[in-house]
């Protein structure tokens, strides 16, 4: 029933054998996304595996395949991205069907470019081709390695050497800056170094340490600004990555005088970082202003975080990892959360605790985290430790943990006969054998919870602060003060989601209770947490 598959004739047996039919067959799809985009996958990949195919045929066929199933695509990556009412299995099906059309089509491009590089008649035929060919299998390329990034997969050595060498092809025949429309609908045109530059620059921004709906924010303010980034044979002020066409590596940063082949192209951010100091000055005096450039779907805050990392890890010099770290193999007792961390970390001690317990009421301790029944204790899992360094760690995640870790997670973290530490996931990835870990930034090796009341705000003299906080009931907020050195220059704390106030002022319960301290800086904003820089205000007096 499916010799057409097999057939070696010159004329295909294929249902699209002509653009007319396929157009026909295409009119068809299913009105769910997923459905469709499967059906075009399908389409493309007996496209691909059918014999007899005249090349002008295949061409046009692929195209308008191609052209129906790109606005299906971006639904399903929304779906998968912002669909909480989805189970697991239903998101990795999503992510999956994503993932097979963007291969196949690659697939299906390059067959055609192989068939017109084989025969100099054919490639003299379809010289007008070429660059919009090399520009869509970019393209589709490119697009594999985004999605794969949503999961933490690392790009292969295979993917970026057909990157590579698509790019080296654009370059011989001199197309390689060629602007072309890429699809029907899109605004800016395109060439062959822009589709490379989008996968190279979302590589230099370390998708591995965004949450997915970031790396796909930064996916798209990096095709925004492709035709503005720097792409160099030599080496150059700006450039501040390079890559070797001729070996499949992801990119590296520009090393010091060392000598280059000519294969080596040299890249970077060049008048990018203007550009993006300038939206994050405009969505910062306007937040509520929509800058419909990279989706209205994003809030103006989301967009200020990633154009923020952008400009850091764009610029002249990127964060890197700055010592080295340790094998390890070890088990550690883990507790997910701000409010598990405030129970199994040590309370600094308070000489009148037992009065301020007794006076608060049950919704306030529950609301401060604050109890003594041990049924409600914070649930610990046993992780595996594989490497360390002063500042940092990885873990190997099981696989019942995937759902409650990412980017941004607070981690209770305690091998034997050490105390618990903080920690939070800078980093996630996936092995060979889909196994997730975590790079986790030790935030503090002996932290300690401390309860605060609040007594006033800056500009307040002392002697109003208990009048103020008389007036409004005083204000409670349990925090965990990081480190055990309150004399540290720049002493940092945690407390709930939400709770930082600039320049209030708050009494520290710990010692004889005599401290106050000031909050002066939020420095980071995590999935339940607020990690901000306080001062210990000298003499009781506010400054």
């Amino acid at each position: 029933m499916l010799d057409w598959l097999t057939n070696l004739s010159q004329k295909t047996d294929h249902p699209m054998h002509s653009i007319e039919e396929a157009e026909r067959l295409l009119s068809g799809l299913p009105e769910d996304p997923l459905k469709a985009l499967e059906e075009i996958t399908s389409w493309l990949t007996t496209i691909t595996n059918a014999a007899g195919f005249g090349l002008a045929t295949r061409i046009s066929v692929v195209k308008l395949v191609d052209e129906t199933g790109q606005p299906f695509e971006p639904e399903l990556n929304r779906l998968y991205l912002t669909s909480h009412a989805l189970k697991e299995f239903e998101r990795r099906q999503l992510w999956h069907a994503a993932l097979q059309f963007w291969e196949r089509l690659a697939h299906a491009y390059r067959l055609c470019l192989d068939e017109i590089q084989r025969d100099p008649k054919l490639l003299r035929a379809h010289q007008d081709d070429l660059p919009l060919l090399v520009v869509r299998t970019l393209r589709a390329l490119a697009g594999q390695a985004r999605v794969q990034r949503l999961r933490y997969l690392p790009v292969h050595e295979q993917l970026w050497q057909d990157l590579f060498a698509l790019y080296r092809l654009s370059e011989n025949a001199r197309c390689d800056n060629l602007r072309v429309a890429a699809y029907a609908g899109e605004t800016l045109p395109t060439t062959a170094r822009q589709e490379l530059l989008r996968a190279l620059m979302l590589d230099a921004a370390r998708p591995d340490s965004m949450l997915p709906r970031q790396t796909e924010l930064a996916a798209r303010i990096t095709a925004r600004y492709a035709d503005a980034f720097l792409f160099k044979p030599a080496p150059e002020a700006g450039c501040n990555w390079y890559v070797d066409l001729a070996q499949p590596r992801p990119p590296e940063h520009v090393p010091g005088a060392a000598a280059l082949p000519a294969t080596v192209r040299f890249f970077g951010s060049g008048v990018v970082l203007v550009k993006i100091k300038e939206v994050m000055r405009r969505l910062t005096a306007e937040p509520n202003a929509k800058e419909q450039r990279f989706g209205d779907e994003y809030t103006s805050r989301e967009k200020l975080a990633v154009l923020g990392r952008l400009m850091r890890f764009w610029g002249e010099h990127p964060p890197r990892r700055s010592e080295p770290r340790h094998s390890v193999n070890a088990e550690l007792a883990v507790a997910h959360g701000f409010a598990a961390a405030c129970r199994l970390l040590p309370r600094a001690e308070y000489h009148g605790w037992a009065e301020v317990i007794l006076a608060m009421d049950d919704n306030l301790k529950a609301t401060l985290g604050i109890f003594s029944d041990p049924a409600t204790a914070p649930q610990q899992e046993k992780w595996l430790q594989r490497d360390a360094s002063t500042r940092g760690l990885s873990v190997e995640i099981p696989r019942t943990s995937e759902g409650h870790a990412r980017i941004g997670t607070l981690f209770s973290l305690k091998s034997e006969n050490q105390p618990w530490s903080m920690g939070v996931a800078r980093r996630f990835y996936r092995d060979s054998e889909d196994h997730a870990h975590a790079g986790i930034e030790v935030l503090a090796k002996k932290p300690a919870t401390v309860l605060l009341r609040r007594v006033g705000q800056t500009g307040m003299r002392v002697e109003d602060w208990t009048k103020s906080s008389a007036s409004s009931g005083y204000d409670y907020l349990n925090v965990i003060v990081l480190g055990a050195n309150v004399n540290a220059d720049r002493p940092e704390l945690l407390l709930a989601l939400g709770g930082f106030v600039a320049g209030v002022i708050y009494e520290a319960m710990m010692g004889d209770g005599k401290r106050h301290l000031r909050f002066e800086e939020l420095l980071e904003q995590g999935e339940d947490f607020d990690r901000a820089r306080f001062s210990w205000l000298a003499g009781d007096a506010a400054k």
